[in-house]
């Protein structure tokens, strides 16, 4: 089982493939629930998703995701897959055991029947004990504004020649005040236990954005503070993590007072805009954007825009 450090990309393929498809997608009729609003995004034309999602491959025994030794290391985790398919694994995704519970800093596409480590945060300050040998997989992916933090500080090192981490004091602060303003106190600082605490309130959000026929994705407004854009290439990837990109944002809509300023349309404002282009550490190309208040990451993989997340406060 080969270990994985990355294939070389295509720059100009990965960039005019982003720019292919945000010109492809079409936007439906938006949907407001509370502080939140969605305006889906379709295609038509869009693929079947030839890979499986990190849910559906940890469900089937077929990948793992452990500590990289047994005394761990916070910022990478070791992922084993032993399908005959690569595993998508999104930017944001929630891992939950080992020593500390971690959220992935970029998306990744792992190749079949191979071993890589991967880049990610704590969002549990206060563990670092063992308690499973293997990671599973969280209902919850990373809160929005969080994630729009993590991705603007990734870039930033990245850009700077460093390995994808995150400002991990930064990302504790950002779960504490989360929890600070969602009233829910967890006696290891766990990100987990907020999502736990209002996992009802925001199954009801969930519930209220059902996909639609053709939806790979979405624009995204919470609270008209933060908006943003999930764009993957299959219906069925959207429909399998459209609960947790929802969870992310409906845990912060109705954190305040709603400001009343127009939502930013990232679908209109990504178009044309020049990439940093990469590779990455699995298969494919990693696209970046870090330009004042906006940040965008995307995954590129066959001339395929496997995914691509941006966010403008």
């Amino acid at each position: 089982m080969p270990v994985v450090n990355g294939d070389v990309g295509g720059k100009a393929e990965a960039r005019q493939a982003i720019d292919a498809v945000l010109r492809q997608v079409q936007r439906a009729t938006p949907v407001v629930v509370g502080g939140l609003t969605m305006t889906p995004l379709l295609n038509p034309s869009a693929r079947v998703a030839p890979y499986l999602t990190l849910e559906e491959a940890t469900a089937q025994g077929s990948l793992t995701v452990q500590e990289v030794s047994q005394g761990g290391h916070v910022p990478e985790l070791l992922v084993i897959n032993s399908a005959s398919q690569p595993v998508f694994i999104v930017d944001g995704e929630h891992l939950l055991g080992a020593k500390q519970n971690r959220v992935v800093n970029l998306s990744v596409m792992v190749p079949p029947d191979s071993k890589m480590v991967i880049s990610v945060t704590c969002v549990e300050q206060g563990r670092w004990a063992r308690r499973t040998d293997h990671f599973e997989t969280s209902p919850s992916v990373l809160f929005s504004s969080g994630r729009a933090s993590k991705m603007s500080q990734v870039s930033s090192s990245m850009k700077q020649g460093q390995d994808p981490r995150a400002d991990q004091h930064a990302v504790w602060r950002s779960v504490d005040g989360l929890a600070k303003r969602r009233r829910v106190h967890s006696q290891t600082g766990s990100m987990e236990d907020i999502f736990q605490e209002h996992r009802a309130s925001t199954d009801r959000v969930v519930a209220q954005f059902p996909p639609v026929p053709h939806q790979v994705g979405a624009l995204l407004s919470a609270q008209g503070r933060l908006c943003g854009i999930e764009l993957f290439d299959a219906p069925s990837t959207w429909t399998k993590l459209m609960p947790r990109v929802v969870q992310s944002w409906a845990i912060e809509a109705s954190d305040g007072p709603l400001e009343n300023k127009p939502a930013v349309d990232l679908l209109e404002k990504l178009n044309g805009v020049v990439w940093d282009v990469s590779p990455s550490r699995g298969q494919g190309s990693d696209a970046r954007l870090d330009a004042g208040p906006m940040t965008a990451a995307g995954l590129v993989v066959d001339g395929e825009v496997v995914h691509l997340a941006g966010f403008e406060n």
